[in-house]
């Protein structure tokens, strides 16, 4: 894990700015489909009706753009679309129902995500059959146009069949809610799933994109993903670099197994445990993730925020807490805290069926980000921003790159910086002696002034830290060797990051006097 480099040709004059913010969202489609193996550019700019027709109205791959577009329509978002897999198959998943009911009731059921809720009303003497035809009949397309499921009776059962085929349809979660005297609740997880689509090195766009949004059954390219963009982060005369993000629910045994040995600052993994086998609330049912929605839709919402966040005068009010001027976007919110950032588009969880605060700890050492519920119990929240990053090339612990926000802090100053120098230094001359007035000359003393205003701007943004000795700490560890023979000149700098506050240790003594 090589430490950040600029490297510039001045062929062509660039902006004093950073670029736009992009993201690639990768999902799979039908074999069938008109975009499948490709990537549709400028989704930002499409109807919903020619985004149905791209993606399928019900795909899980059409919801996630959609929960991306509805955050964030500012930057460019492309969608690669991937094959589902030769022979795959849907997972099926059921509510199984036994014996009549006996007095009236209510139960409501939801199925893959809490936008799509069937709420049921039971008569005493409906019998098991006709309770579940109730459910199914909650349940259809024409109801709900987007769900990604076919739903049917299934003798006493409400069956559930995934519509996108593969292993992605295992992941579902199924909720009930109530009772009904006589009646006998249970659910069978989704499950039955085949067909594992692949991702190879040459399906990763040269284009650089500041944002990636994975599946989670592409887990199995993720480290060939990670070391592609990896690779990326000290591109030659150009800025590549970017995270990928990949929605993640499984048991805490798993997710160490897991992540314990990855070791790659290009990830960020996200989500929370499996809903428990007996449920802590009486007369709750849940199978699947203990968050109702999709992990990969609670990721594709936080990298429509991100975006949002670090592109120049956009709102981002509802995404932040504060009321001065990180209300709006820009470079600026690199440095502003991640974590709390608010997820209102993702189920409402209760804190005790998620990860406790002693696995929140494990998972964050190891380079796992948990998605959360806020401390009142009102809405979801992103935990700390972090990736499975842990040791430099040598081997060594090294938290550089462990959170995401030291991540893209130091790479908008970077890319400030690159683009800075290119326009400044588009057509200057290049000397070891004295600088000429009124013409374009440098030297190593108006090279590294140059710098130090680039730092002084990065300081204004909150990025970088200036005054108490800082800013000088900094230019005194310059270090400019000038080739005039090869027309170059190398310049070793470092930047001392704005960080933030994310633990506070305040001892209190209660005395009566002091």
């Amino acid at each position: 894990m090589g430490k950040p480099t600029i490297n510039a040709t001045l062929s062509g004059k660039a902006i004093s700015a950073i670029a736009g913010r992009s993201i690639l969202a990768v999902g799979t489609v039908a074999d069938t489909s008109s975009v499948v193996g490709n990537i549709v550019e400028n989704v930002q700019t499409l109807t919903e009706t020619q985004l149905d027709t791209y993606f399928g109205a019900r795909s899980i791959l059409r919801k996630e753009v959609k929960k991306i577009l509805d955050i964030n329509r500012y930057v460019r978002t492309d969608v690669q679309a991937i094959a589902q897999g030769y022979g795959a198959v849907g997972a099926t998943g059921k509510v199984t129902i036994s014996g009549i009911a006996t007095a009236d009731g209510s139960l409501e059921v939801y199925v893959v995500d809490k936008d799509y809720k069937a709420s049921v009303t039971v008569t005493s003497a409906d019998t098991a059959a006709e309770v579940a035809t109730a459910i199914v009949a909650a349940l259809l397309v024409s109801v709900y146009p987007t769900i990604p499921v076919s739903a049917e009776v299934d003798g006493n059962d409400a069956k559930f069949t995934a519509l996108d085929e593969g292993i992605i349809g295992n992941d579902f979660s199924i909720k009930v809610v109530g009772a009904v005297a006589g009646l006998t609740l249970g659910i069978t997880a989704f499950s039955g799933g085949t067909g594992t689509a692949t991702y190879a090195v040459a399906d990763l766009p040269e284009r650089r994109y500041t944002g990636y949004v994975f599946p989670k059954h592409l887990y199995g390219s993720a480290s060939f993903i990670a070391s592609a963009i990896d690779a990326r982060f000290n591109s030659t005369n150009a800025i590549k670099d970017g995270e990928a993000f990949m929605g993640y629910d499984e048991s805490y045994s798993n997710i160490v197994s897991d992540f314990t040995d990855l070791n790659s600052k290009a990830l960020v993994f996200a989500g929370n445990k499996l809903a428990p086998t007996t449920f802590p609330t009486a007369n709750v049912l849940q199978e699947g993730s203990a968050i109702l929605t999709p992990a990969d839709w609670r990721v594709a919402e936080f990298v429509a925020i991100r975006a949002l966040r670090l592109t120049a005068n956009a709102p981002i009010t509802d995404y932040v807490f504060a009321t001065n001027l990180d209300q709006v976007g820009g470079m600026k919110s690199a440095s502003l805290p991640y974590f709390n950032t608010p997820l209102t588009e993702s189920a409402l969880t209760q804190a005790n069926i998620l990860f406790t605060e002693t696995e929140k700890t494990g998972l964050k050492t190891i380079g796992f980000t948990v998605i959360d519920v806020n401390d009142a119990e009102s809405g979801m929240i992103m935990g700390a921003l972090v990736t499975p990053y842990k040791t430099d090339a040598k081997g060594s612990t090294d938290v550089t790159w462990k959170y995401l926000n030291y991540i893209d802090t130091g790479s908008v100053c970077r890319e400030y910086i690159f683009n800075s120098m290119k326009n400044d230094l588009a057509q200057s001359r290049l000397t070891t002696g004295n600088l000429i007035p009124d013409v374009n000359i440098q030297n190593q003393q108006s090279l590294e002034g140059l710098f130090m205003s680039y730092y002084a701007y990065l300081g204004k943004e909150a990025l970088v830290s200036v005054g108490n000795g800082d800013t000088q700490k900094v230019a005194d560890s310059l270090v400019t060797v000038i080739d005039t023979a090869n027309r170059q000149f190398t310049m070793t700098a470092s930047i001392i990051l704005v960080t933030q506050i994310g633990t506070i240790t305040m001892p209190i003594t209660q005395v009566f006097s002091l």
